[in-house]
């Protein structure tokens, strides 16, 4: 009897102790009875989209084109408390800062294998806490810190793999491990950690057990924000959780949103497969359905959702869960230019999307020869646009080989 009481006490302090119990299980699972289900159909597969239907304003910044601020591929944009942006280029290991009108300001750390310097940049997030920069390595395996003038600050030596981080307060980080963590002591992995600034893990939650070990999806877009909430959902997942707060090391995580494609979504299994056997399968399928980007702007949820290898935009109406708006393509009857479904990125009631140099090519042949453009009326039918000056100069002024324009839509009301 004594030895079940002193084993049954040895539980219970082990319990009170353990700060790292917080687990959840993703992909798919739908039994949680607070959790918001917002079904999604597609009937018209042919229906576009029109851009004064959503925005009210459409801006173009061209990020200014040097030898020293020279962009490969944005894989990530952020956007500073001042309004200045921070593109994250993986293709050329470089994270610099702009202005918000696109003039080149400073690089955010430099490549290379000294102090202070990161090798292969696989992820990049503002701090608007303390109005910096952290740059995660996959080169040294550590997060650097950096102002936004560019100077090195400090950095965390971590003990494991990860794929994408963000900041959650003052005091705490929290890090995706996209299926990387060793499961060679331990039945069970984690895909999320919580960690201190100075990398002590303070939580780790969503566990995985081995036979997930070889789905290996990428990690782009698994942390945004909703309502000045930190919110995460895994890749191919439709589940969205939002992170309120940090209680005694412990995060309190709540299930806002599940994105319900019924009969169209990813089925169960599948994620046991290999990554490569899964995304096969999908593009094999007919109408598999699944979510790449969510935002959440006032009361409205705007997704990206792709079905037979074409991104749609969604935006869902939160008061009554219809459907607001919905196109497979769109025209930019705003501007007369470029159109893009694909976000990259929202704040506040702004859209923003790269958009590549070569996508006005046309317009620029087209302005050289004198010739008409055409967009559509509010019917879909053809209309004549006529590039204005503004247009022209815009146009004039995008060179192959310069940098992605950032095209920023604003939303109405």
């Amino acid at each position: 009897m004594k030895q079940i009481i002193l084993f049954l006490l040895f539980l219970f302090f082990f319990s009170c102790n353990n700060k790292t119990e917080k687990v959840l299980v993703d992909y798919e699972v739908t039994e949680e009875n607070d959790v918001q289900t917002l079904p999604i159909t597609i009937v018209d597969e042919g229906k576009g989209l029109l851009f004064s239907d959503v925005y009210s304003k459409v801006d173009y910044i061209p990020l200014e084109t040097t030898e020293q601020s020279l962009v490969g591929a944005i894989s990530k944009l952020e956007i500073t408390n001042n309004g200045e942006l921070i593109v994250l280029d993986r293709t050329r290991g470089s994270v610099i800062l702009f202005n918000d009108r696109g003039k080149f300001i400073c690089h955010i750390g430099k490549r290379g294998n000294g102090h202070g310097e990161y090798n292969m940049p696989a992820d990049m997030v503002y701090d608007k806490h303390n109005n910096s920069v952290l740059v995660l390595d996959e080169g040294s395996n550590k997060i650097l810190c950096y102002d936004t003038s560019g100077k090195f600050l400090s950095s965390i030596q971590l003990g494991f793999y990860t794929s994408a981080l963000t900041v959650l307060d003052n005091n705490h980080l929290c890090l995706y491990m996209n299926h990387y963590d060793d499961l060679s002591n331990r039945a069970t992995g984690h895909n999320f950690k919580i960690i201190s600034r100075n990398g002590h893990i303070i939580s780790e939650f969503m566990d995985y057990d081995a036979t997930m070990e070889s789905f290996h999806p990428n990690s782009e877009n698994v942390f945004f924000t909703m309502d000045s909430n930190n919110c995460f959902r895994q890749p191919y997942s439709s589940l969205i959780y939002s992170i309120n707060e940090i209680e005694n090391g412990i995060p309190n995580i709540i299930s806002k949103y599940y994105i319900d494609f019924g009969e169209k979504k990813i089925p169960q299994d599948w994620y046991r497969l290999d990554f490569a056997e899964m995304e096969k399968k999908i593009l094999q399928s007919d109408g598999i359905m699944y979510l790449t980007y969510v935002y959440k702007v006032t009361d409205r949820l705007i997704l990206n959702v792709v079905k037979n290898k074409t991104i749609c935009l969604y935006i869902l109406n939160l008061t009554d869960r219809s459907l607001d708006k919905f196109g497979f393509y769109a025209y930019n009857d705003i501007y007369g230019l470029v159109s893009s479904l694909s976000l990259s990125m929202t704040k506040d009631n702004k859209c923003y999307f790269i958009i590549p140099p070569s996508y006005f090519d046309r317009y620029k042949r087209g302005i050289e020869k004198g010739v008409e453009f055409y967009t559509v009326d509010k019917n879909f039918n053809p209309k004549v646009y006529v590039p204005s000056q503004k247009d022209r100069d815009l146009v004039h002024s995008i060179q192959d080989g310069d940098n992605p324009i950032i095209q920023v839509c604003t939303l109405k009301d």
